[in-house]
């Protein structure tokens, strides 16, 4: 799956993950990855849920505040019809909701990746800038949402 992003953004012209690729499916190791299937077993994507974020991203009352952060999120190209990655985040409200925690917060590089992260209702904390562009900072709350009718497509 990790291997069909890579060659999709290629074909763009755009940031590669090839480089990235081993430390992406390592992460799949330590029990922090949540990945999501097809019925059939396929993966269709997968993103690494932590209980904290970097601390240069976030103030530290920020820090305080009860939230989950999403990082590596990837998802299958073949399957971008069914938004793949508003379910992952989706499911990352719902679950951050279900534990009660008041946030879901992630971060990118990239301003289309941001204008996406906002069609799925993030909002952009703040633009840090970093040696290679410019890190976007988002945040959106926590709250119950109906996922089993999301995860219906993946039959």
């Amino acid at each position: 799956m990790i291997h069909a992003r890579c060659g999709w953004l290629e074909q763009r012209g755009l940031p590669s993950l090839r480089q990235s690729v081993d430390a992406l499916a390592e992460q799949c190791g330590d029990g922090t990855v949540w990945m999501l299937t097809t019925t059939g077993g396929d993966v269709v994507g997968c993103t690494t849920v932590l209980d904290h974020g970097p601390a240069r991203d976030w103030t530290e009352a920020e820090r305080s505040e009860p939230a989950l952060y999403l990082f590596s999120t990837v998802t299958h190209p073949d399957y971008r019809s069914l938004k793949p990655g508003t379910v992952i985040a989706h499911w990352a409200v719902d679950r951050a909701a279900r534990q009660g925690r008041e946030w879901v917060r992630r971060g990118c590089l990239d301003l289309e990746l941001r204008d996406y992260y906002q069609e799925q209702g993030f909002v952009l904390v703040r633009e840090i800038p970093v040696r290679i562009g410019t890190l976007y900072v988002m945040a959106r709350r926590a709250e119950r949402l109906d996922i089993a009718m999301l995860r219906a497509a993946y039959k």
